[in-house]
């Protein structure tokens, strides 16, 4: 009896061992998931959420931040061509490096023209379209230039730029007629942003020899990622070239 009495606490003991081992490690699981960063919605995913990220979109087509761009894209196309967009917004980068102050401050100014009450918006349900106009910037001058008309979709509780390519239709559908049709009209590589003469020395050209941006110009060099639209940057060139931002 001593010895069976005395397996029985073994027992009994090794139970409450696993039981404490297995509640600490669920302890720590969930911890661990309250500590990490998450992905959280904004609490208002309607028009003017919409018209948040569009400004958040073609401010950075216009400051030439590709990672800003990339930002928006949907979340099955960043994933689907994750290497793609990140070498791509790496050149760009080192490519907006050669711009000088004085460009670079133009550029920024552009962006900031960019305010949810200039965009033009339709929304159908999860889908949208965004548009409108703003002035381009140089060197005082101020030339108008419609935005791209962009094609968006609400999943997530978040609104993202879509694009057509095979991922998203397969994780996000078909868009409505009036979407669809927008994306159906571009040539590959779509929405290339509006053209900004850049001078040898980096230097922008004055407002009066500004020339009116024409869209649809795609760069000449650091294709963008397919399916996605085109980035803005600057042409190769010994410091010369044509820089793009816009929509």
């Amino acid at each position: 009896m001593p010895l069976a009495r005395a397996a029985g606490m073994i027992v009994a003991m090794r139970r409450r061992y696993i039981t404490w081992l297995a509640l600490l490690c669920l302890l720590a699981a969930v911890l661990g998931f309250a500590a990490a960063p998450h992905y959280r919605p904004p609490a208002e995913s309607g028009e003017a959420r919409l018209r948040a990220r569009a400004v958040q979109f073609y401010r950075a087509q216009l400051s030439f931040d590709f990672w800003g761009i990339a930002q928006c894209y949907t979340p099955a196309q960043q994933l689907a061509q994750a290497s793609k967009l990140a070498d791509f917004a790496a050149s760009r980068a080192s490519q907006r490096q050669g711009f000088d102050e004085a460009t670079l401050k133009d550029l920024q100014r552009s962006a900031d023209t960019v305010t949810a009450d200039k965009l033009t918006v339709q929304i159908e349900g999860d889908w949208a379209v965004t548009g409108g106009t703003v002035e381009v910037v140089v060197e005082g001058g101020q030339v108008p230039y419609p935005l791209e008309q962009e094609v968006w979709v609400r999943t997530g509780g978040e609104w993202w730029m879509y694009s057509m390519s095979n991922e998203e239709l397969a994780a996000y559908g078909n868009p409505p007629d009036f979407a669809r049709q927008l994306l159906t009209k571009r040539k590959p590589g779509p929405g290339a942003p509006p053209q900004i003469n850049i001078k040898p020395n980096g230097q922008a050209p004055a407002a009066g020899n500004q020339p009116t941006p024409q869209p649809g110009a795609a760069p000449k060099s650091g294709t963008a990622p397919k399916g996605t639209n085109a980035a803005p940057g600057v042409a190769d060139g010994q410091g010369a070239g044509k820089s793009t931002g816009g929509g």
